[in-house]
């Protein structure tokens, strides 16, 4: 996915140097960019929920700790 939006950025660019009316276009390719931003990012929060539901530690939790007497 990252790739992806890599490739359309890189694309973007030089297409903004190529075309003269780019401008009709850079709206969509916008449009898209974001899409594809929003979407990575949910799903990373969904496959780190899920990791972390599967995987569930008491994370900075101290332990009891335990005096010698």
């Amino acid at each position: 996915m990252c790739l992806i939006i890599l490739v359309l950025g890189i694309l973007t660019l030089v297409l903004d140097g190529l075309l003269d009316n780019y401008d009709d276009y850079e709206d969509g390719f916008e449009w898209v960019l974001a899409l594809l931003l929003h979407c990575n990012f949910l799903i990373g929060y969904w496959s780190w929920r899920k990791v972390d539901s599967s995987n569930r530690t008491d994370v900075g939790m101290v332990p009891e700790q335990t005096t010698a007497i």
